[in-house]
């Protein structure tokens, strides 16, 4: 992004699209646009800041004296190691903002420029063999795979679960030894559902739509039994710590001898939302099932995603994107929800849009938004356009982005 004050043009330019456990490299460019030398003062910084756009604090920073003479132009370039950005809670995505302040020694004038991007975690692969074939309860094979992109090496636990394919979770604990080494990891599953005493079956959940599952309750004895049933669901955070339960149900049940009892429980939209927005939110479903004679205790537990909807951004004309030339990019967004929403959107862009595009807007159940953005792309190279939708209510964060090859004149 270029700025420009009466005497001094600076402008951020990142040498290359931000990765993670990369370097992140930028020049700032500076141009004296008056006839005289001048001294000038240097202060740039970078913040991780979260996606309600609040710092998280400054994690990197310099400060330098720069002389430069009538009418020129001066690039001093940065760098910004791994290790000095990398957060230090695990994160799916972080948003960074780095920012330039030139001050003329002698005018006190000051010019800013600044630019916001993410890097994003590298990701999983998981595939599996025969995947048109695959049966229930014949044996397959998983392959968890993933390519190390840090100069260092790496270690942590690797989780494998799977509803009705997995009996319990599969996990190890990992090391990657060398920059690019690639681990390859092959649980075992047999698809079915194991716990013939207490089961949960659930389908798969969409942000806005209500949670419905079965508690499938099996007598094995040829007695009737008198149980009592208690079913919980709690959010959880990724380190899976729980956050607290939102919802619980408890019963009595009567089964007669070697009976099977489905119950179905359904957990409502109102119910799980969360009050704090969030891209993805884990949820924890338990049921334990009270023999009231024996007291003997039986647990079937449940963890699934229940990720927020997308942003669609597309471009016109995307294959033919020129600097300097006029574009149009479309942000679209179907509402999920049952009731209307509300919230900022903000279109963002290096080297594409001058300044944030920022505007309220209101989309009513099942309503489809589009909303058009005129941007020109001031460089060439492979850009980012990315979009944030902040809603109030319900609080959720949807992103959505798409890269784009601007071509040079």
């Amino acid at each position: 992004m270029l700025w420009q004050g009466r005497g001094v043009t600076v402008s951020l330019k990142l040498l290359n699209p931000p990765v993670v456990g990369e370097n992140i490299s930028f020049n700032v460019v500076i141009t004296n646009n008056e006839a005289a030398p001048k001294q000038l003062k240097k202060h740039v910084n970078a913040q991780n800041k979260e996606y309600n756009r609040n710092p998280t604090g400054t994690f990197w920073e310099a400060h330098d004296d720069v002389k430069i003479g009538p009418n020129e132009t001066v690039t001093v370039k940065h760098e910004i190691t791994f290790k000095e950005y990398m957060l230090k809670e695990a994160a799916d995505v972080f948003l960074v903002n780095l920012a330039v302040v030139i001050e003329d020694v002698k005018s006190q004038e000051k010019v800013l420029a600044s630019e916001e991007f993410n890097i994003r975690n590298p990701t999983l692969n998981v595939q599996i063999q025969n995947e048109s074939s695959v049966k229930i309860n014949a044996a397959q094979v998983a392959t968890v795979t993933f390519v190390n992109p840090f100069n260092t090496a790496v270690s942590g636990e690797l989780t494998i679960s799977g509803s009705g394919l997995l009996e319990e979770k599969a996990k190890m604990r990992i090391y990657h030894g060398k920059q690019n080494s690639i681990v390859k990891k092959n649980p075992i599953m047999n698809p079915g559902f194991y716990n013939n005493k207490g089961t949960l079956y659930i389908t798969v959940i969409k942000i806005g739509e209500n949670i419905s599952f079965n508690v499938v309750i099996t007598n094995n004895e040829a007695a009737p039994k008198q149980l009592k049933k208690h079913v919980n669901a709690q959010n959880k955070e990724y380190n899976r710590n729980p956050t607290g339960t939102f919802w619980e149900a408890h019963d009595d049940v009567k089964i007669g001898p070697n009976e099977t009892v489905t119950v179905k429980h359904e957990i409502t939209f109102k119910e799980y939302m969360l009050k704090e927005a969030a891209d993805v939110f884990l949820v924890n479903l338990a049921v334990v099932i009270e023999d009231v004679k024996s007291q003997e205790k039986v647990l079937a537990s449940e963890e699934f995603n229940i990720r927020n909807p997308t942003l669609n951004v597309q471009i016109q004309n995307e294959s033919s994107v020129k600097i300097n030339a006029a574009q149009v990019a479309t942000v679209t967004f179907v509402n999920p929800f049952n009731t209307a929403v509300s919230g900022e959107l903000t279109i963002s862009g290096s080297g594409l849009l001058e300044e944030k595009a920022k505007m309220r807007v209101t989309i009513q159940p099942r309503e489809t938004m589009k909303k058009p953005i005129d941007f020109t792309p001031r460089m060439a190279g492979s850009k980012m356009l990315s979009a944030n939708l902040v809603l109030t209510n319900p609080p959720t964060i949807l992103h959505g982005f798409t890269t784009i090859n601007v071509q040079g004149s």
